[in-house]
């Protein structure tokens, strides 16, 4: 740094001003994907909910009109694909985790 000095007048106060400006926004933009994120899983959380209760109204009709077959696959289907999508995303944020986990753990 004293070399950076030498060659240029604060030179290095202006390097690590640089380098503090650069973390800082590193820092607000995976604020800023880590908030998007959230939002996501949110939605799909609701829209999932939505659907698999209109899977099951949709059984229920069935059932109480008579169509007792139909509505058990069509309600079974639903709370199938439910489980499935909730568990499944949950492998997914596991899996995201650990591999951000073994990304800073290697030091890049």
């Amino acid at each position: 740094m004293i070399k950076y000095n030498n060659a240029c007048p604060d030179a290095a106060e202006r390097i690590i001003k640089m380098a503090e400006q650069q973390q800082q926004h590193r820092t607000e933009l995976e604020n800023k994907v880590i908030t998007q994120q959230i939002k996501e899983s949110q939605r799909g959380q609701i829209f999932g909910f939505i659907l698999g209760l209109i899977g099951l109204l949709g059984s229920i009709i069935l059932i109480y009109s008579g169509k007792e077959i139909g509505g058990s696959i069509l309600g079974g289907g639903s709370l199938t694909l439910l489980v499935s999508l909730f568990v499944l995303g949950k492998k997914a944020q596991k899996k995201s985790l650990e591999e951000k986990s073994n990304k800073d753990n290697s030091g890049q």
